[in-house]
């Protein structure tokens, strides 16, 4: 079966989840951290699969299972969300629809709420990478 997109793609080591729209964005994954399994997900009706990579094909996606996951796939994004918004903007809890299937609207609004944070917090954020 094909995976249909969007993709979201669960990253092992720090649960993130990415969306990806098109083949042309999976370049953004590492070949290392395909060969060691970091990478799973959901294709777009919730089907799950886990990511690979082969020598003469590149990135390839092998289906878990042949019925869909959804709310899987649902509370693995939901908990990436409320990581997200808890560590960048713990003074304001980001407010959503846990019941809405729009993905990246929620991620667009997730993405305005940090935008808007306070310059301090928000540079507080950035130091503490370094």
């Amino acid at each position: 079966m094909t995976m249909k997109y969007p993709l979201y793609i669960l990253s092992k080591d720090d649960f993130s989840i990415r969306i990806f729209k098109s083949s042309k964005e999976l370049v953004w994954m590492e070949d290392v951290d395909i060969e060691e399994g970091l990478y799973s997900g959901w294709d777009s009706e919730g089907y799950p699969f886990r990511v690979l990579w082969t020598d003469n094909v590149g990135v390839k996606f092998k289906q878990t299972s042949n019925l869909p996951r959804s709310e899987e796939m649902r509370q693995a994004f939901f908990k990436y969300v409320d990581k997200c918004s808890a560590y960048y903007r713990p003074d304001k809890p980001f407010a959503y629809d846990k019941n809405s299937d729009d993905y990246k609207g929620i991620i667009d609004a997730l993405k305005k709420h940090i935008k808007n944070a306070p310059l301090q917090q928000r540079a507080i954020k950035i130091f503490g990478r370094f």
